[in-house]
């Protein structure tokens, strides 16, 4: 899992605090439910200065979910 945060978002602490909170919902979304990330490597970019004030979980959760479904189809 890589997440690609670009420099518009703000500086290098807030982008690594992201980064981490991206990070720790990923291992939270996995060790609740093995099945439901798929094997593989993933690389998620992050848009906008707004990120940190969304549930990452939830947002991990939509952004895999849709991954998973447009791979299928």
């Amino acid at each position: 899992m890589a997440f690609a945060i670009p420099k518009t978002v703000g500086i290098a602490v807030y982008r690594n605090r992201i980064r981490r909170q991206y990070r720790e919902a990923f291992r939270k979304l996995v060790i609740s439910d093995p099945n439901s990330v798929k094997e593989g490597n993933y690389l998620i970019k992050i848009h906008s200065k707004q990120s940190e004030k969304f549930n990452a979980e939830i947002v991990l959760k939509e952004a895999l979910n849709e991954l998973f479904e447009e791979h299928i189809a």
